[in-house]
């Protein structure tokens, strides 16, 4: 029998789903997991045939990309999003085998699974490595468009099918991304993007056709935003494990879920009795907001944002707010012939004992006028 192990799926899998290592020995076994010189894992096995799901384990070893916003670059580097590991595998009399592999963070539908399986495909021979599809590792659409509202830019995840494609916005306007490498994680920044063309053909693009060596695979829309008095944005770690952004508008409603008074007697030698103090009260902020109108394919992508577990309300204030997000209805129509909006509550992560005003870096500094016309002494 000696020794055998093999991983499953083969070469490349998702951390959010199954990864099973599968090994059959004629002696009792020992396998090492490492992630580059680091053992993340060490395991044991008796004679025969075993198998162990190892895809929590590998979990350990990835992270999302949170980008600032501030990248100028046109292709982004995603390193933690994707990693490779070994696993050295051996037995009592002596036989080794080491099996190299991926891991990329996130994960699909077990409904979406399932139907892959049945067909003998993947994840990645269907959408993430297929250069005539739509292989970017957003959740808001798996066809051939991809639309996104100005508002909701965000650098684009995907792993590189081809070492080279064409970003092309209009008839003879066009530019060449090159030096990829098949199976290395990128992200696209359409806001670098539609820089680039605007300074050096004036032109403020809005449509992007990704052009590979198998033909057009994609279609990037960027639609205007719609015009609304109070908007917030919720960026959210989406199923592929890359950051997206969703629009909500209308007026939010704020609440908060006080805890209980822990009172307590403190003596007061004054009077040689005990008054009643408490504790400082912990209060969480609950925010009730409206999604707007949004169209199916948009309400699917709101479903993701709801399973998140990495959700930041953003325009709340200075900074992004860790939120958890939950429908107050999920009734969604089965056949939508009109755009839908659902009502959603956001309730704030961190609990607050003390309560001060905004700080924000502009009081705290001597005003100035920045202008030709007043001088320094003036200032």
């Amino acid at each position: 029998m000696s020794l055998t192990a093999a991983i499953s799926p083969r070469t490349m899998a998702l951390s959010g789903n199954p990864v099973k290592l599968e090994i059959t020995s004629s002696s009792p076994v020992n396998y090492v997991i490492r992630n580059q010189s680091n053992v993340i894992f060490e395991g044991s096995g008796e004679t025969g045939n075993f198998f162990v799901f190892i895809d929590e384990i590998l979990s350990a070893i990835l992270s999302p990309t949170h980008y600032t916003g501030e990248e100028t670059d046109i292709i982004l580097s995603t390193s933690s999003n994707l990693k490779e590991y070994t696993i050295e595998v051996n037995n009592q009399t002596g036989d080794r085998q080491t099996l190299q592999h991926k891991v990329l963070l996130g994960g699909i539908s077990k409904r979406a699974m399932r139907h892959l399986n049945q067909t003998g495909s993947n994840i990645f021979t269907m959408k993430l490595l297929n250069a005539a599809g739509n292989f970017f590792m957003s959740t808001r659409t798996e066809q051939r468009v991809l639309s996104i509202r100005e508002t909701e830019i965000r650098p684009l995840l995907f792993i590189a099918p081809v070492t080279t494609f064409t970003v092309k916005v209009a008839e003879g306007i066009s530019t060449v991304i090159s030096g990829l490498t098949v199976g290395a994680c990128y992200a696209l920044n359409l806001e670098a993007l539609r820089k680039y063309f605007f300074s050096k053909n004036n032109m403020l693009a809005s449509q992007f056709e990704i052009i590979t060596v198998e033909g057009k695979a994609v279609t990037i829309v960027i639609s205007p935003a719609n015009i609304e008095k109070e908007r917030y944005y919720i960026e959210f770690l989406n199923s592929y494990g890359a950051y997206e952004c969703i629009e909500v508008t209308g007026k939010p409603t704020l609440d908060q879920d006080k805890g209980e008074d822990e009172v307590y007697g403190k003596y007061d030698e004054e009077v040689n009795d005990y008054t009643e103090s408490r504790e400082r009260v912990n209060t969480v902020d609950n925010l009730h907001v409206q999604t707007g109108f949004k169209t199916e394919k948009e309400l699917m992508f709101i479903l993701d944002m709801l399973s998140s577990d990495e959700i930041y309300l953003i325009g709340y204030g200075n900074r992004g707010i860790k939120v958890n997000a939950s429908a107050d209805s999920l009734a969604i129509a089965k056949n939508m012939n009109t755009p839908q909006s659902l009502p959603i509550t956001l309730r704030f992560c961190d609990s607050e004992k003390h309560f001060t005003q905004e700080l924000n870096s502009n009081d705290f500094n001597n005003p100035r006028i920045h202008t030709d016309v007043f001088s320094k002494q003036f200032n």
